[in-house]
C-alpha cells in the first residue's frame, strides 16, 4: 500500500468548497448552477481536444493550450452566469 493519489485530496477539497457554498446563507444558487453547467459544457470539449493534441504533439504543448482554454472558458462561464443572474434566469 502506498500513498493515496493527490486526486483524492483535490476531490475532497472540491466537495468541501461546494458544500460551504451551498450551505452559506445568501449564496445565489441559481447563478451558481448556471455557472457550473456552462463551465462543464465548455470545458469538456476543451479536455477532449487537449487529450487528442497531447497524444499527437506533446503533453507540455497540450497543457499550455488547456490552461489558456480553461481560463477563457472560466471567464465565459462567469460572464454567462452573471448575465443570467441579471436577467433572472
Amino acid at each position: 500500500m502506498g500513498r493515496r493519489p493527490e486526486f483524492y485530496d483535490v476531490y475532497f477539497g472540491l466537495i468541501v468548497v461546494a458544500t460551504a457554498l451551498v450551505l452559506a446563507p445568501g449564496t445565489p444558487l441559481g447563478v451558481l448552477t448556471n455557472a457550473v453547467q456552462t463551465l462543464a459544457g465548455v470545458l469538456l470539449p476543451c479536455l477532449v481536444t487537449a487529450l487528442t493534441i497531447a497524444r499527437e504533439q506533446s503533453w507540455r504543448f497540450a497543457a499550455k493550450l488547456l490552461t489558456r482554454q480553461a481560463l477563457a472558458a472560466s471567464v465565459f462561464a462567469a460572464t454567462l452566469a452573471w448575465c443570467g443572474g441579471l436577467m433572472g434566469w
